[in-house]
């Protein structure tokens, strides 16, 4: 299933995936299509909506797992690119859906829209959830997907190919990425007693499936405990309740916000943005056009937030 040759990896304007001859200026719209049969499948399109207090249907639930599970092969670059397309264009439906869902009556759809979420990449590799995370349109999403992920009555369901463990993960990202203002202490995103439930919750994955886990799953559930603890219990300046989330995601900004996303090698210290989609930033006009035939333009989305 490899590609012979990666959109982002060759200057050519034609490279193979999957016995395909693809132009360059296809495959944005050809991850356009996959990213909408997606959001179709989610249930997250106006034509493709449920009622009020409907959950998923087998049909329904058997189509999303379906395009989830052929995802899953695929190579990187694939991934990356379909990722980041669906959160440049249906992160704020996602959002929004959650946010207005009946969790009691539509669990199965909560659960699947947070197994969405747990396969998109990180914020450092997905520009474009790191950018919703940050930006206006993202206050409250943290602590909305940690109440849902933290409640027990009913609990959340975790599908393949995500798990708990993805859970965890993408919760910490959650943690490090949104603004910890959100939070009733402001020390995290998250409210206090919401990360004293994820606790709970953490504990009785671990208890439970312990010999059904595997060592990721294992790992990033006690990560998670780890990031909740030094939150609460890391010593903090008076007047910096967030330091230690604050200061992780500096470090973490530094890894993506200071690299100049032009030629390899390049060490200069990039001062401009991408005007289009904001995402990448560029240390000067040669970088940036040398990105954008390298690449960039196959990725580059103009988004709502």
């Amino acid at each position: 299933m490899a590609a012979a040759r990666t959109p982002s990896s060759s200057g050519s304007s034609d490279f193979k995936f999957l016995g395909k001859v693809y132009k360059a200026d296809e495959w944005l719209p050809e991850m356009n299509a996959f990213a909408a049969m997606l959001a179709d499948n989610a249930l997250l399109t106006p034509q493709h909506q449920l009622g009020a207090g409907v959950d998923m249907d087998e049909a329904q639930q058997k189509s999303l797992r379906m395009q989830l599970s052929a995802m899953a092969p695929f190579p990187n670059f694939f991934q990356v690119d379909m990722w980041s397309t669906f959160a440049a264009r249906y992160l704020p439906a996602l959002h929004s859906a959650l946010k207005n869902l009946s969790f009691s009556a539509q669990r199965t759809w909560a659960s699947y829209l947070i197994c969405i979420l747990t396969l998109m990449g990180g914020p450092k590799d997905n520009v474009y959830l790191r950018k919703y995370l940050i930006s206006e349109s993202g206050t409250g999403f943290a602590q909305l997907v940690a109440s849902l992920v933290s409640s027990s009555n009913p609990a959340i369901q975790s599908f393949h190919p995500s798990g708990p463990g993805h859970i965890a993960s993408f919760i910490i990202d959650l943690l490090f990425w949104c603004p910890p203002e959100q939070g009733d202490d402001e020390r995290a995103s998250i409210d206090l007693p919401t990360r004293t439930l994820l606790r709970t919750w953490t504990g009785s994955i671990q208890q439970i499936s312990e010999n059904e886990l595997d060592d990721f799953q294992q790992i990033e559930l006690q990560r998670l405990v780890g990031v909740l603890e030094s939150i609460d219990n890391m010593p903090s300046p008076p007047d910096q309740p967030a330091f230690f989330v604050n200061s992780t995601k500096q470090y973490l900004a530094d890894q993506t916000e200071t690299i100049c996303a032009g030629r390899d090698m390049c060490d200069e210290y990039p001062q401009h943005r991408c005007a289009k989609c904001k995402t990448i930033r560029y240390c000067s006009q040669d970088c940036q056009t040398w990105a954008w035939k390298n690449g960039h333009k196959l990725r580059c989305h103009k988004t709502e937030y």
